[in-house]
């Protein structure tokens, strides 16, 4: 395939964003005409992007479909001439056909073409999203068919690439850490026409695959077969045809043409505008509903009836209260009381994340919400994904969780009532009946049985996209429980954090998919959406988005244990594990201590009695890293300290390197390194012994502060605009890291962090633990038949071909406990040599 494509080695700091422009959702605007670009994209900085793809206006030209043609696709109906979602198959024995795999993948490849079919020109799809918090959307137009290829080849089903470059450039989406990770998107990509070629040459290879292995012809689909690879590509695929509709939902209307074939609006939308909605009238009063307890049980175990992601496997019983839930979900009638009150902008109803998050978005009201008039009358229309249309004040508010959780708080003010959302096992209780029993085995899940125009017709749910956006929520039939929508509309924000279940194994075609957001920032999301198809909308699914994420997603308010402001102990998973509940004091003391601890490690003076040669660790590993770009010839000029604590190994650096940049997850590790930057020197204190502490004073070593910035950031999912390093010092992280691979995936590619020829140097004791990394995602420190796996085998595996170990190291260090405890480590510290550029 010919491509147009420039990368630069070194990419300069993004610039300061002022939320104006094309930073400023577009949905505060009913008239949008004016937020087209046009000529002016050649200014921004994705401008050289655009070229002059005039076949991108209007109509698709025939070429454009690379796989079956909507009206010869399997889904297709002539009667409304649209393409609706088929069943997701089943992987059982005698459950499938070769053929009604073929089918399910033409369905699923020509569903993501139609929906491009939407972008009118080449602006939108180079045109960054208003929140730069996700790629631009040829991004997502390639990256399914680039995974494809990518997994068919790790699973063995393919040898050889199709495009290496591509298969890199679109590989690795992104998952920002928050509300204001912005990225500047000055990626240069190929033209959408080459994007299209590259589209129908993987569509021949992988229609190729299933139409000759000889284990699709209704064999069993189990979870180490490698034809578990080929469901996988499909559901990773209809997970950005959901996913993909939100970002186009984000942009202005005026870029979009409802696209012929898509699946139609939800035949509950409005004729008419109504102004003043009234309960009862234009929504449904939402009563409060008994939902009796019990045990129930999350995750499929072992069984594979049909594709499930890694974190549906193993199984967690729990033990759930009687509550009592609305029998609706939140409507947009419901949520504009809220708004009108004007307690939507007051800071008492929000936790502190979700207040910083308003402030800095300045929302005054959801964001699919578009203003019909002056702010004060409160007069609405609503955003789907390819129109604006008069407001449903029938249809589910769709909102993110900060915006769910300051409505459970206002509401429950209202009511006097403890109020907050569904836990993942409360979800579970709320379903119908069915959907928990057993005895039935796969019947049990209707997105086996039926496509989505069969799910809308026979009144189940608004689910697998039967219908193009939300419905009103009292138009399904209800589940055993007397609970509307238990299963999707919408998706339903849960108080839970992601969290594996027990038993949980990582898979090893994608060993990232899930690990990387067992992090406490990832809220659950339940029961699917509208557009949920496959794997999405089966009883099974667990998915998972950072609380400030707009997907087609709302909630459902439950009265039951904890007040939605913390998180009451039902919500822990994990049954084997005790809920420990603390008094605020409690938590800052234990917080502080374990600051003190890392102060103390990279500032303090060793004692008369710690162990000798292993103190002043930043230093030595500062030094020793100078040392090596000494003997390597490694240019000093930008460093990345990843998992940087409280600095001191960063401000080391900053004597050798003229720029370094550390990182850390930890908010309150970073907010010291910044004080320390700031002001020089910052108060601890030492254990002595029992409560006995002493006070000290560290300081900052002699250097320039000005050459290190700080930044919070999950190492496993990095800002894509970091730009590249002569040195990434990875020290003491990888074996406390949930995903070490999504790490070292990162050093490499197209956007590697580790410039050609330059190093990474690793420092572990290799102390794997399933407290911190789930053993199917370990390094190493185990056996593979009869051969054991070393960390170094690991990490050479991690790193691949462009990276060769050039030299070995140890170096001590120690975590002082009290005066007369201190923790011994010798770690391994590996330099490993990207190779030279070609």
């Amino acid at each position: 395939v010919s491509i147009f494509f420039r990368h630069t080695d070194r990419m300069a700091a993004a610039p300061p964003i002022v939320l104006t422009g094309v930073n400023r959702n577009p949905n505060l605007n009913l008239f949008q005409d004016e937020l087209r670009l046009g000529d002016a994209c050649l200014s921004e900085a994705w401008g050289h992007n655009v070229r002059g793809e005039d076949w991108l206006v209007g109509p698709r030209p025939s070429f454009w479909w690379t796989g079956k043609k909507p009206e010869e696709c399997p889904g297709y109906n002539p009667e409304t001439g649209e393409l609706t979602s088929l069943p997701l198959p089943n992987c059982n024995a005698g459950s499938y056909t070769r053929q009604s795999l073929l089918d399910y993948f033409d369905n699923t490849w020509t569903l993501t073409e139609v929906e491009f079919s939407a972008l009118q020109g080449e602006e939108p799809f180079f045109r960054p999203p208003y929140h730069q918090l996700r790629h631009p959307l040829v991004f997502y137009y390639v990256h399914p068919a680039a995974l494809y290829i990518n997994k068919f080849r790790l699973a063995g089903l393919l040898d050889e690439p199709t495009n290496s470059i591509y298969e890199q450039l679109f590989e690795t989406g992104v998952d920002e850490m928050s509300w204001d990770d912005m990225s500047k998107h000055a990626e240069s990509w190929p033209t959408i026409r080459e994007c299209t070629e590259y589209r129908r040459i993987v569509y021949k290879r992988a229609r190729n695959v299933i139409e000759t292995h000889p284990d699709l012809d209704g064999s069993p689909i189990g979870l180490k077969d490698q034809t578990y690879g080929v469901v996988m590509t499909f559901e990773h695929e209809r997970i950005h045809i959901e996913t993909t509709t939100v970002l186009m939902r984000e942009l202005p209307v005026c870029l979009l043409n409802r696209p012929k074939y898509f699946p139609s609006i939800h035949s509950s939308a409005p004729s008419q505008q109504v102004v003043k909605p009234v309960e009862g009238v234009d929504f449904p009063a939402n009563e409060f509903i008994s939902v009796s307890g019990g045990i129930v049980k999350l995750g499929r175990g072992k069984t594979v009836d049909s594709f499930g992601w890694d974190n549906e496997f193993g199984e967690t019983e729990m033990r759930v209260q009687d509550f009592s839930a609305q029998k609706f979900l939140c409507t947009n009638g419901h949520y504009l009381e809220f708004v009108k009150s004007g307690c939507y902008v007051d800071e008492k109803y929000w936790t502190k994340d979700g207040w910083g998050w308003r402030v800095f978005r300045n929302a005054k009201w959801p964001t699919f919400w578009v203003p019909d008039g002056p702010q004060g009358l409160h007069q609405y229309k609503l955003r789907v994904i390819f129109d604006i249309i008069d407001m449903p004040w029938s249809w589910p508010v769709v909102v993110n969780a900060h915006e769910s959780r300051a409505y459970c708080n206002w509401l429950a003010e209202k009511l006097g009532k403890p109020c907050r959302l569904p836990t993942e096992s409360e979800h579970r209780m709320m379903r119908d009946a069915a959907t928990r029993d057993e005895t039935v085995g796969s019947e049990r899940d209707m997105v086996l049985r039926l496509r989505g125009d069969e799910f809308i017709k026979q009144g189940v749910a608004n689910l697998n996209l039967g219908a193009s956006s939300e419905g009103a929520v009292d138009a399904c039939e209800p589940a055993s429980t007397g609970i509307y929508d238990s299963m999707g509309n919408v998706w339903v924000w849960c108080e839970d954090w992601f969290c594996p279940l027990d038993g949980f194994r990582v898979h090893h075609l994608y060993d990232d998919f899930s690990t990387p957001c067992f992090d406490n920032k990832h809220s659950i999301i339940m029961g699917g959406s509208f557009i949920s198809t496959g794997n999405e909308a089966s009883i099974h699914a667990r998915f998972h988005f950072r609380p400030h994420f707009f997907q087609h997603a709302g909630f459902r308010v439950i009265v039951g244990e904890g007040d939605g402001r913390t998180r009451p102990p039902t919500t822990d998973q994990k049954s084997s594990r005790q809920a420990i509940v603390e008094t605020s004091e409690e938590a800052e003391f234990r917080i502080q201590a374990v600051l003190d601890t890392y102060v103390d490690l990279h500032y303090g003076q060793p004692d008369a009695l710690a162990p000798p040669n292993a103190g002043d660790y930043p230093q030595r590993c500062a030094d020793l890293v100078r040392d090596i770009c000494q003997r390597l010839d490694i240019p000093t000029e930008r460093a990345l300290d990843l998992g940087c604590a409280v600095g001191g190994i960063s401000f080391s650096l900053a004597r050798h390197f003229i720029s370094v940049t550390g990182i850390d997850l930890d908010e309150r590790m970073v907010d010291v390194c910044k004080h320390m930057k700031a002001h020089g020197s910052i108060n601890f204190n030492r254990l002595k012994e029992g409560q006995l502490r002493v006070k000290h004073d560290a300081r900052v070593p002699d250097m320039d502060p000005a050459r290190v910035t700080f930044q919070v950031a999950d190492a496993t999912c990095l800002p894509p605009d970091l730009g590249t390093f002569n040195v990434v010092l990875s020290a003491n992280l990888l074996e406390y890291m949930c995903s070490p691979k999504s790490i070292l995936g990162r050093m490499s590619g197209l956007k590697g962090l580790v410039r050609h020829g330059n190093v990474l140097v690793n420092l572990s004791s290799y102390s794997w633990t399933e407290e911190y990394t789930n053993q199917g995602a370990w390094l190493g420190g185990f056996a593979d038949g009869e051969s054991e796996v070393t960390s170094v085998d690991g990490l050479q595996s991690a790193l691949g071909s462009e990276f060769h170990l050039v030299e070995e190291h140890n170096l001590p260090l120690y975590l002082r406990e009290h005066s007369r405890k201190y923790i011994y480590t010798v770690a391994h510290v590996t330099v490993w040599r990207r190779i030279a550029a070609e």
